[in-house]
């Protein structure tokens, strides 16, 4: 049997992520340095209540620098999470477009 022409073979799960978030990690967070984050308290409530969203997902893992407030998620954790993932992103920027 031959196979067809301009055939593609099926991709699974972690090609399509691949194809999508490319070779790295994805981290959801902010950067605080030294001077700190400028935000009002309802904002910073709001990405606070974000991080412990965001913490609370399988395959969170801290980001190694401490500058960085937020999770990191390998591959397979963003395409496990994708819709509480988007729904997290969701939420925080209506509560921060709120204040």
């Amino acid at each position: 049997m031959r196979a067809a022409k301009n055939t593609r073979p099926i991709k699974s799960t972690d090609d399509r992520a691949a194809d999508i978030l490319g070779p790295d990690d994805e981290t959801l967070g902010w950067c605080e340095d030294a001077n700190g984050l400028v935000v009002s308290d309802a904002g910073r409530t709001a990405l606070d209540a974000d991080l412990q969203t965001l913490a609370a997902l399988t395959g969170s893992i801290k980001p190694k620098s401490a500058a960085i407030r937020g999770q990191t998620f390998r591959r397979a954790a963003v395409v496990e999470n994708a819709d509480a993932l988007a729904e997290a992103i969701g939420d925080v920027v209506v509560s921060l477009l709120e204040v």
